[in-house]
């Protein structure tokens, strides 16, 4: 007869199971996320579709998941590189003071501020609201807990692909947008580095969104376009102060120095 097992209190069980579970975590390389929740025989079931047909198409779940990210994330948003409520936030406030293109450089700079600060705003909004971007980066972070292989290679190829689609596009926009008001980046910098450096902002503020959301939502007072004040994000604050110190006047006006 096997010995019963000595009875604990609640709180000593509470911590035995918390301590090996922490050392099974810790042994295994950390939590990850995985892909088991994505039901490939159901969805087999739902569309009606041979089981044979489908495993030959697919040899394993991890295959299907490969193609999964592919289909589901190739194009759309990450290929514009901003979701269009931003692109059209920014564009609204370039066209609304297009006669400061050709202003001092202080004013051109004032004009990008309020470009990033009416286009952080707005992609904040829409990166917090959208399940689109949620759900790529679950399944971008699970993509490590694939068994290595070609279906894993497949994936870390797909997401890559998508990231410099992504960064490509908002490279792409960043400087128009910059060369049209007359501003360059300083060495060493390219408009890839704002466009890594704005994209990291917006995901990590939305992550947070859950979380803390009096950082996320708080406002400040801050310089408005044309004086007075207007209300800035912490993260609109963060990239305008960062896109500023890139940043260099090239088409100064008579009689204005050029940074």
């Amino acid at each position: 007869m096997k010995p019963r097992a000595r009875r604990t209190s609640p709180e000593t069980t509470k911590r035995l199971i918390l301590d090996e579970a922490k050392a099974r975590i810790a042994a295994e390389g950390g939590i990850t996320l995985s892909f088991e929740h994505i039901p490939l025989e159901s969805y087999i079931k739902a569309a009606g579709a041979p089981r044979s047909s489908v495993y030959r198409i697919w040899k394993s779940h991890a295959a299907f998941v490969a193609d999964l990210i592919q289909d589901l994330f190739e194009g759309g948003d990450f290929a514009r590189g901003f979701d269009p409520s931003t692109r059209h936030a920014i564009e609204a406030v370039l066209r609304e003071h297009v006669g400061l293109i050709r202003g001092t450089s202080e004013e051109r700079r004032a004009l990008m501020r309020e470009m990033v600060r009416v286009g952080v705003s707005a992609n904040l909004r829409a990166a917090s609201a959208s399940e689109f971007r949620r759900s790529y980066w679950t399944l971008a972070s699970a993509v490590p807990s694939i068994a290595p292989g070609p279906a894993r290679e497949t994936a870390v190829a797909t997401v890559t692909r998508i990231e410099a689609s992504f960064l490509s596009a908002m490279s792409s926009f960043y400087e128009t947008v910059l060369g049209l008001i007359g501003l360059r980046l300083r060495e060493p910098f390219t408009p890839r580095h704002i466009a890594v450096l704005t994209n990291s902002i917006v995901d990590a503020f939305t992550r947070r969104f859950e979380l803390d959301r009096g950082i996320v939502e708080t406002v400040f007072e801050g310089p408005a376009l044309g004086g007075g004040s207007a209300e800035w994000t912490f993260a609109a604050w963060s990239i305008a102060s960062a896109v500023d110190g890139m940043t260099e006047s090239y088409a100064p006006t008579s009689g204005d120095a050029a940074g």
